[in-house]
């Protein structure tokens, strides 16, 4: 999601257009549900191990 999708969603959210599910989360938890799936997840843990064995060889990455 780049960040205008990620915009729109949470204009969605907010406006209720899944207030036919009536969630018992806030627009903010269903939003961050949405963002940080399971898959999701498994990509940023990827991403941070690889990060760390970057790190762990010497080199700066931040």
């Amino acid at each position: 999601m780049n960040e205008h999708e990620i915009q729109q969603f949470a204009e969605a959210v907010t406006k209720g257009i899944f207030a036919n599910t009536q969630p018992q989360k806030s627009p903010e938890e269903i939003l961050l549900d949405e963002l940080c799936s399971k898959h999701c997840a498994a990509e940023l843990h990827s991403l941070w191990r690889v990060a760390q064995l970057v790190r762990n060889a010497g080199f700066e990455i931040w």
